[in-house]
């Protein structure tokens, strides 16, 4: 795994944090949806940029359709769902023309609104559709090589 998909799957874990009120993980998404460990395994070895990529994409489209666009840009933005780059609050302030104040509360206000049951069902749905879509697309021979 590259460094760069590192440091942006740490993002990815920090921001479900944020939604689910607790330490969560894409992978304790993908075994609480029933995934056996050497599926998760072999997202890991052989697809984990590819479901990363899914995660995000469509994880920032679900931002865009229940957030205030303000908001959703900036929880895209603060945690990389929308790139590798992580803009500070000031850089985000400076393009929206807000203070990074007002930046932190929108990031704040998002996460509040994406807490309710409803919306981390809909987000674990996506974190899950998106694994299983990719296993459904790796051939079984490859899936086996992964697990020796």
């Amino acid at each position: 795994m590259s460094h760069d998909l590192i440091h942006r799957l740490a993002h990815l874990n920090r921001f479900l944090e944020q939604v689910f009120g607790e330490p969560t993980r894409l992978s304790d998404i993908l075994l609480r949806s029933g995934l056996s460990p050497s599926d998760i395994e072999s997202i890991k070895r052989l697809q984990m940029e590819a479901i990363f990529d899914s995660v995000c994409y469509h994880l920032v489209a679900y931002l865009r359709e229940v957030l205030p666009p303000k908001h959703a840009r900036v929880v895209a933005d603060r945690f990389c769902l929308s790139g590798p780059d992580q803009p500070t609050l000031q850089a985000i302030a400076d393009e929206l023309d807000l203070s990074r104040e007002r930046i932190r509360q929108l990031q704040n206000k998002g996460f509040k609104r994406l807490r309710p049951p409803s919306r981390r069902i809909a987000i674990e749905g996506i974190v899950v559709t998106a694994a299983t879509d990719l296993l459904r697309e790796t051939p079984i021979s490859e899936r086996a090589s992964s697990r020796s």
